[in-house]
């Protein structure tokens, strides 16, 4: 009876089968849950626990129930599932969950899932757009780790007015030693050419073959011959560099990242998003994925992530309305309206979730 109370079923009414979720999965598609996770988002901005100035952007790994022989075969029981590095370094199949969490309350606001071989920080500047469009405001700074720190991603949020947080990509040298690196030379955005650190003029004499986002800069040979800093810089009769269209977005990340406020922001970054996949994986599991597919791993990742950001929101009216019995007694008929409304969700009493005869 007690059950049939909390999940608003009278006596006389027919349970659904036990059946009901897991055909529910197939029947609904993901639109249904991604709509109860774009309301979970919704219920807590409306409730004050997203302050959307400051966004956390990282991806987890999540392990897919396959053989890792049968990845990527014909006939693979799991055909979307993919090899991807998993935190003890070693190459497994599985799927990778991408999420944007808000800064104030640790909330879902932005979540994306792809095979565990989709290179994560392709995807950031795609889930900054959605996440904008949900929450109806740009938020004023990103933070990711380094995978992200690219001049591409940069350039982007730099171009919608948001502060990218990510620390860049270290500088190399084309041959081996301890030579004056990109970050030694100065670029000048306007003329589009380098100044080495003896001052002489590095052109563009292209594009890499094969790499058409990357381009060729040389300096003379008769500069690199008569300069006294030469041994510092190449082996080679010339100095050249090779660098992306975005460098001069990369050249502003990498000040900016010496930066306190930088710092400072970078600092917030793993408490919070990897604070949720903690705890995604510690409760509600997913260190592995429930069932096969793309499709399932989908509704697997909305779900978890509504039902964590309804934590959050529960949390906080407990905290408002908890103080005296009266006010517990309203926090437990909360909790059951949320619970309620979840199952209700999930399990509508229809005819079409009824098992069949």
């Amino acid at each position: 009876m007690a059950y049939r109370w909390f999940i608003g079923y009278s006596l006389d009414e027919r349970l659904p089968d036990h059946s009901t979720l897991s055909k529910a999965l197939d029947r609904f598609g993901d639109e249904v849950f991604n709509n109860l996770f774009e309301r979970s988002v919704a219920q807590c901005q409306a409730s004050g626990l997203i302050e959307g100035k400051v966004l956390h952007v990282d991806a987890t790994t999540i392990r897919a129930d396959l053989d890792i022989n049968k990845v990527n075969q014909v006939g693979s029981a799991d055909p979307d599932a993919r090899f991807g590095h998993f935190p003890d370094g070693k190459p497994r199949p599985g799927y990778k969950q991408h999420v944007a969490v808000d800064g104030r309350a640790r909330v879902v606001v932005g979540m994306e899932v792809s095979p565990a071989n989709y290179a994560e920080e392709k995807g950031v500047v795609a889930m900054v757009d959605q996440v904008t469009e949900r929450l109806g405001t740009a938020p004023e700074a990103i933070c990711a780790d380094g995978v992200y720190g690219s001049g591409r991603n940069r350039a982007a949020l730099e171009a919608r007015g948001i502060r990218f947080v990510s620390p860049p990509l270290k500088a190399t040298t084309p041959v081996k030693g301890e030579y004056f690196t990109v970050e030694d030379f100065v670029y000048d955005n306007d003329k589009d050419v380098f100044i080495c650190p003896g001052g002489s003029t590095l052109i563009c004499v292209g594009r890499e073959s094969g790499r058409p986002d990357r381009r060729r800069y040389r300096a003379s040979r008769k500069d690199c011959r008569t300069c006294s800093l030469k041994g510092q810089c190449t082996p080679s009769s010339y100095r050249r560099i090779n660098v992306g269209k975005n460098h001069a977005a990369m050249v502003r990340l990498r000040a900016d990242s010496k930066t306190e406020s930088f710092k400072q922001l970078y600092r917030m970054r793993a408490p919070t998003v990897e604070g949720v996949f903690a705890e995604e994986k510690c409760w509600h599991g997913m260190r592995r994925a429930w069932r096969r597919g793309l499709l399932k791993m989908r509704i697997q990742c909305a779900l978890v992530a509504a039902v964590i950001n309804f934590k959050r929101l529960i949390t906080t009216t407990i905290s408002l309305l908890a103080g005296n019995k009266t006010n517990l007694i309203s926090v437990f008929a909360i909790l059951c309206q949320k619970f309620r409304m979840i199952y209700k969700y999930l399990c509508p009493k229809t005819k079409i979730f009824m098992p069949v005869a």
